[in-house]
Formats: structure tokens, C-alpha cells, sequence
């Protein structure tokens, strides 16, 4: 069982989309709550260093989490020719830090954007 869940900010402040994520997210009955996100770098510094995919877990010590970020890094990289840039944990992250059942923040590739002067 999964759900979609729209996060985009521009249906409310940045805070509000993350309670409600949250909220859906610990009703659900899902076994792992999955967010989606591109990460984003601003083109002139775009290098060998931003591309890829990386998941983002709570702790290490959830393996639920942990190995489906694994698989996701794994096949998301395989399929799109893109370096897996791996696991990483965090402890800041709203969504990891409140959602009770484990949790991944999957960041699909980077998206370049231009400096507004």
C-alpha cells in the first residue's frame, strides 16, 4: 500500500506542507513513508559533484529505512545512468524526525537553476 501525497510548497507555507505530510504520513498504513525531492544547485557551480541520486534516513539503526533507500539509490542511479551518491542520515529533517514508522527522503537528481540578479 502507498500513498502520493503533494508536498509542493506553493499550497501553503513550507511549515504547514510539512505538519500535513507528517500527519498523512503517521495515519497511513504504509510500512516505510517515502518523500520525493529534487535536490537543486545553482548552475554555476555545477560539477561532477552535483549529480546523482541519495536518500536521506533518521538513523542507521532502522534497516527497513535504510535498505529501501539502498535499493532506491541502487536502481534510481542503474536506470538513469547517474552516480549513486548513497545513504545518508540526518536528525534535522522534519519529515524524518516526526513520522513514526521509518522513513526515507529520496532525492531523485539535481536540478540546475540560474542566480536571479
Amino acid at each position: 500500500k502507498f500513498n502520493i501525497v503533494d508536498c509542493t510548497v506553493d499550497r501553503g507555507t513550507q511549515s504547514a506542507v510539512l505538519t500535513n505530510a507528517v500527519k498523512i504520513a503517521n495515519t497511513a498504513g504504509c510500512d516505510v513513508d517515502i518523500q520525493i525531492h529534487f535536490n537543486a544547485c545553482k548552475r554555476e557551480k555545477s560539477n561532477s559533484k552535483a549529480k546523482g541520486v541519495e536518500c536521506w534516513v533518521y538513523s542507521t539503526a532502522s534497516t527497513k529505512a535504510n535498505a529501501v533507500a539502498k535499493q532506491l539509490c541502487s536502481e534510481i542511479s542503474a536506470k538513469m545512468n547517474v552516480p549513486n551518491r548513497g545513504v545518508k542520515v540526518s536528525k534535522s529533517l522534519y519529515f524524518l524526525k516526526k513520522t513514526k514508522k521509518p522513513a526515507v527522503i529520496l532525492e531523485v537528481c539535481f536540478h540546475m537553476y540560474l542566480m536571479k540578479l
